[in-house]
């Protein structure tokens, strides 16, 4: 795992500290890794 709390398997681990806000969840499941293609290379303003 690493600092960013997401699991090699796409899994994001919840800290303890933000589950009561997220309804005691622990897992959020994955989906594929995003990467520099999925957020678009265009100009930002």
């Amino acid at each position: 795992m690493s600092g960013n709390y997401q699991n090699e398997d796409g899994t994001v681990t919840i800290p303890e500290a933000l589950r009561p806000y997220m309804d005691d969840q622990e897992l959020i499941e994955g989906h594929e890794k995003v990467g520099e293609s999925a957020l678009g290379s265009g100009e930002r303003e």
